[in-house]
């Protein structure tokens, strides 16, 4: 029924097409149907003209675009959308819509539409019901999904609006090992014209995880579920790995929805209603956008909606062929290592450097413990990460620095160093182990190689002295010698200075509030120095993330929970058991769900974000004030 015109459209190496599509070919009297006309790849559009819809009324016109990733082939897809009805019954020919495209004038096809007294349910696929009037909702930005759907007169628009709109979450598995990484995607799919904002992200309590970022504004894609087309918003991307066994849930996230339904007013006679309509600047631009047609009026209505929780089951590790040296490492990893130098003194430093790279839960591996001999002090080492955030699966590089510092001069040898980690793919456990390493230590200048023994006369008596020594004279007026009133003096200098300090002690602690501020506020700015430098810079979404990074970081470390192990409840509980109020517990998370809702939605400006930073200086300084 649908012919296509296409050609290579210049620059792109993908084809021009231009067609027409409709919602149905059989519809009855009254009843909407629409009618799309779909230009996919065009570089260099102009002029687009409507045909005559000769037989029937144009209720509403629209236009949009969209770009679409098939396979790594990109589509972009410019349409513009007529919402008809017919006023007669007879089978009638809408002619193709004309364009011109890189200075070629383009048609699409024409189609027949059979207009029929009463049409077989089967003939209306985009779910119109018959009826004289009703609630109509159109795709938003007009793109080629056919119409949404249209109600029988004084039917629920919330029933309308529940069938063309709703959430969802995606995982890529549901059955997964004890820190084996799942992804997970919100998205929302609409055929409805509507703003949309996420009031309630998902916790993921149980799992670290890691975002990946998603364009902003978010671009759009079409997807069909159940045969039906609907225009796809990724709300959310995650890399999740769980941190305990059994049945654990993927939250739900909450979406506040202004949706606008059109309401069809029939109308018959002789309105010619075609002169306005192609004289709307729509016409005349095509990338113009006229949501409005004669013949509809709408209403905005509020929805909120909430995606289906989903169960993810976590398996634990088999304990069976589980290296000593195991320490939760799951993914696939490889082994690097290197020593600075391997030849040195006494008085220097050699730095031993190994890096384990690859995916997985890298961010959780811990440091690797060599064996050093017992003439080599080793520090603990220094973690430096790189990260490919973006990257799915995660991926990335841990490097662990060690300073060695040799005592005794010698020849030294470092065994291999072995890191194990766990490979669900292969469900095994792996271990990488370094080669040997060789030290060469040579006496240095700044200490002695061994002790001197004292210096003695065989056993006999010191030697004699014959000078008289410096004191064999004393003075009997000791009582005239400056020293010694200095000693006198002594006592009462120590009691002046001891009142001094008492009395400043004193102030101290009669301001002990003020000191307190300033030591917690003092913490509290250096925590949030980077979140400072993007609420300068205008960078909301880098602000609420370096915001929320802070936060948790600094519970992390007062709290003393692994940042990999903390979570929301983990750190309630501290809290209440370090003794402090609820209030300071309520106003964090408040905080934290501000943050997260940000990430995900409108940030709200400048004046947002200045409250925000205040509201974590003040957390902050609180905590530190109360967590000793």
């Amino acid at each position: 029924m649908i012919s296509l015109v296409l050609f290579m459209a210049p620059g792109l190496g993908a084809q021009f097409r231009f067609t027409t599509q409709v919602s149905g070919t059989k519809v009855a009297v009254g009843d909407p149907f629409q009618v799309n006309f779909v230009l996919e790849n065009a570089t260099q559009l102009s002029g687009f003209q409507p045909p005559p819809f000769t037989g029937f009324e144009v209720l509403q016109s629209s236009q949009g675009s969209s770009i679409s990733d098939d396979n790594g082939q990109v589509r972009e897809t410019i349409t513009y959308s007529f919402l008809l009805r017919g006023k007669s019954i007879g089978a009638f020919t809408i002619p193709g819509a004309t364009a011109r495209e890189s200075g070629n004038k383009v048609e699409s096809n024409p189609v027949t539409v059979e207009v029929m007294k009463n049409a077989p349910a089967a003939a209306n696929p985009g779910g119109a019901p018959s009826g004289s009037g009703g609630w109509m909702a159109t795709p938003a930005g007009g793109s080629s999904l056919g119409t949404a759907g249209v109600s029988k007169k004084n039917a629920n628009a919330m029933d309308l609006i529940h069938k063309n709109l709703f959430a969802k979450v995606s995982v890529d598995k549901t059955t997964v090992f004890q820190g084996e990484q799942l992804t997970a995607i919100y998205k929302l799919y609409t055929r409805l014209s509507a703003s949309s904002q996420v009031t309630k992200v998902p916790a993921f309590t149980g799992f670290s995880s890691h975002d990946i970022r998603i364009p902003n504004p978010v671009p759009s894609t079409i997807e069909r579920v159940n045969g039906v087309s609907y225009n796809v918003f990724v709300i959310r991307k995650t890399m999740l790995f769980p941190l305990q066994t059994g049945t654990l849930e993927l939250d739900p996230v909450e979406i506040h929805n202004t949706v606008r339904l059109y309401h069809s007013n029939p109308s018959g006679g002789g309105n010619d209603q075609f002169g306005d309509l192609f004289n709307d600047p729509f016409f005349k631009d095509p990338f113009g956008n006229d949501p409005f047609g004669n013949g509809a009026t709408y209403q905005d209505f509020d929805y909120t909606l909430s995606s289906t929780p989903v169960e993810i089951t976590v398996k634990p590790l088999p304990s069976a062929g589980q290296p000593a040296d195991f320490n939760g490492s799951v993914g696939n990893f490889t082994l690097t290592s290197g020593l600075d130098k391997s030849s040195l003194t006494t008085d220097e430093a050699a730095t031993l450097r190994v890096t384990i790279s690859g995916n997985g839960n890298i961010d959780m591996i811990s440091a690797p413990k060599p064996d050093f001999p017992a003439n080599l002090d080793a520090y603990d080492p220094k973690v430096s990460d790189h990260f490919n955030k973006n990257s799915n699966p995660f991926s990335g590089t841990r490097t662990f620095e060690y300073v060695i510092m040799p005592r005794v001069a010698g020849d030294y040898t470092i065994p291999p160093i072995d890191f194990s980690y766990f490979d669900p793919d292969a469900k095994t456990y792996k271990t990488l182990a370094t080669k040997p390493f060789h030290l060469q230590i040579t006496q240095g200048a700044g200490q002695t190689p061994q002790a001197q023994p004292a210096q003695s006369n065989s056993g006999g008596l010191a030697p004699l002295l014959y000078t008289p020594g410096k004191w064999i004279r004393g003075n009997p007026l000791l009582l005239t010698t400056w020293w010694i009133w200095l000693l006198a003096a002594l006592p009462v200098c120590i009691l002046i200075v001891i009142l001094i300090l008492r009395k400043k002690m004193q102030r101290l602690r009669a301001d002990a509030v003020l000191f307190r501020y300033r030591r917690a506020n003092k913490v509290a700015l250096k925590r949030l120095a980077a979140a400072a430098k993007y609420l300068r810079s205008g960078e909301d979404k880098a602000f609420y993330e370096e915001t929320s990074r802070a936060v948790w970081g600094y519970l992390s470390h007062k709290l003393d929970i692994p940042y990999a192990s903390l979570s929301r409840d983990k750190a309630a509980e501290a809290i209440r058991a370090s003794g402090m109020s609820g209030a300071p517990a309520e106003k964090l998370f408040t905080l934290l769900d501000e943050c997260q809702v940000a990430l995900y939605s409108q940030a709200g400006g400048q004046a947002k974000m200045k409250q925000a930073y205040q509201a974590a200086l003040e957390i902050i300084g609180e905590l530190e004030d109360h967590l000793k």
